[in-house]
């Protein structure tokens, strides 16, 4: 994805970072369905996964305005997260930008410590400051100051907010699951459908 994103600016005059970002968030719709078809391939009626949808939030708590506070969020963070990523593609290298987006887990790790109340583990932090130094030294051979670095800021930033969608997506998902994290999903991408309409 961060190459096909890279050659997008490189062989042209592409500007339209926001259409890639609405596409590419969009296009992922047709996932639960086609996983829900499958699965009623494998014995699962309709009405099972409905019932494991409805169970997305916790027992009855299926309704719009729940759907609402949970899911806008994620897909406000996820469309900015995704906006990120693809404009740092137009400053920096897809080398670069895919190596910093890779230091999501040390920020996710951060944010389980705040948030979930995960066990501080010294090696996982000794983790984290090895990932955070390795972002910098990127950062550093791009050149402070330079359009390089600004992309650098923009992929970091694609790693903080992919691990916050993380994050919040298991304090707001009450039961992980596949179908769970289906629903989820495609509530996300209709909300991102909709924010483009608009």
């Amino acid at each position: 994805m961060a190459q096909f994103g890279r050659n997008l600016y490189t062989n042209g005059n592409f500007t339209a970072t926001s259409l890639v970002v609405w596409a590419s968030r969009s296009t992922a719709i047709v996932v639960y369905p086609t996983v829900a078809t499958i699965m009623t391939f494998f014995g699962h009626t309709h009405k099972d996964l409905y019932r494991e949808g409805c169970q997305t939030f916790g027992k009855g708590r299926l309704s719009i305005l729940n759907v609402m506070k949970k899911i806008f969020p994620l897909t406000m963070v996820s469309v900015v997260g995704t906006y990120c990523n693809y404009y740092a593609l137009s400053l920096t290298s897809a080398t670069n930008v895919t190596a910093v987006t890779a230091a999501s887990a040390a920020f996710v790790y951060i944010l389980s410590l705040i948030w979930l109340k995960e066990p501080f583990l010294v090696l996982r932090m000794l983790a984290v400051l090895t990932s955070v130094a390795g972002v910098i030294l990127i950062a550093y051979s791009e050149g402070f100051g330079s359009y390089g670095s600004i992309g650098i800021a923009l992929a970091t930033g694609n790693a903080i907010f992919s691990s916050f969608f993380r994050v919040v997506e298991v304090l707001n998902i009450t039961d992980i699951n596949e179908e769970h994290i289906l629903t989820a999903n495609s509530y996300i991408i209709q909300f991102t459908l909709m924010l483009k309409s608009n």
